[in-house]
């Protein structure tokens, strides 16, 4: 299931600066399964992205406060912390509100619905959710629109 990322317009980005003075988005691919997460940040950063994922760092939060991304993409099952504590520590600091999030898992639709609505209801920044297997095309996509870089 995906979610459709949430206009422009509702998210009050700032003007657009022309391509070249566009620094590139930030993509924390925050996902236990690091030879996925790599092999998504190589595919992202052909696109011009900058990334980063779990590997070689302690906790998402040493990433958070060292790399400051753009978008999140978090899967939501995976081992402590799940997506879901890393999600109420994000709604705890308000360094992170307008950072936009892209849930995804391989644990099936019903798990994202709730990951979804825990999102929508403490008003933070949901972009989509995206079901394992991702297509490249949609996370860029998605991205592209989330960091300005359209």
């Amino acid at each position: 299931m995906q979610g459709t990322p949430l206009p422009l317009s509702a998210q009050g980005f700032p003007a657009r600066l022309p391509v070249g003075l566009r620094p590139p988005g930030r993509i924390f691919i925050c996902d236990d399964d690091l030879d996925f997460a790599e092999e998504l940040a190589s595919g992202l950063a052909t696109s011009g992205f900058e990334t980063v994922t779990l590997a070689g760092a302690s906790s998402p939060n040493e990433i958070f406060d060292s790399f400051q991304p753009n978008v999140l993409l978090l899967d939501i099952f995976m081992p402590p912390p799940d997506g879901f504590e890393v999600l109420d520590q994000l709604r705890c600091d308000p360094r992170h509100k307008n950072m936009s999030l892209v849930l995804i898992s391989g644990a099936g639709t019903s798990l994202l619905d709730v990951a979804a609505r825990f999102c929508v209801a403490r008003k933070m920044r949901l972009a989509a959710t995206l079901e394992k297997p991702l297509k490249l095309a949609d996370i860029v996509r998605i991205c592209t629109i989330h960091t300005g870089n359209a």
